[in-house]
């Protein structure tokens, strides 16, 4: 995995691959909630897979980027990926919460891992990332970004 120097860049390249996925909607609820989370409690990182460009592009026009003390690009989000970030980080797996909407992607690695999972389904979910749910005791089903508080 390359890292690119903290001070220089905002965002880690680790892989490339397409992604179309159009976060919007939910913009609101997220800086929202973002804003109502303890700053100094909690360190916030958005893991993010598909293509570099597409995603830096996409954190720029969300204007989440100034909430976030780390940006993680990745061509896929598995327990491999997961583990690079955590250890590149300092992270303690057991640490990690995991919130998302994509059972198979954000919320199944993490699970596996030891951390905890707030999973807030998608209206829509991409046939690629259909999986089958099981429960666990590190998992939060959540409706949306406004119920996290409620977990923290």
């Amino acid at each position: 995995m390359q890292y690119l120097p903290k001070r220089s860049a905002k965002y880690t390249e680790t892989g490339r691959a397409c992604s179309k996925i159009r976060p919007r909607r939910f913009q609101v609820s997220k800086r929202r909630s973002k804003t109502s989370l303890p700053q100094k409690k909690y360190k916030l990182i958005v893991i993010t897979k598909g293509n570099t460009a597409d995603q830096q592009n996409k954190m720029r026009r969300s204007g989440l980027e100034r909430y976030f003390s780390h940006i993680e690009i990745v061509p896929d989000k598995t327990e491999k990926a997961y583990l690079e970030i955590t250890d590149a980080m300092g992270i303690n797996t057991g640490e990690l919460m995991m919130v998302g909407n994509s059972f198979k992607s954000d919320i199944a690695p993490v699970l596996r891992l030891g951390g905890c999972g707030v999973y807030i389904p998608a209206r829509n979910t991409w046939q690629h990332e259909i999986t089958e749910e099981f429960d666990h005791p590190n998992l939060f089903r959540i409706t949306g970004f406004k119920e996290l508080t409620d977990i923290l």
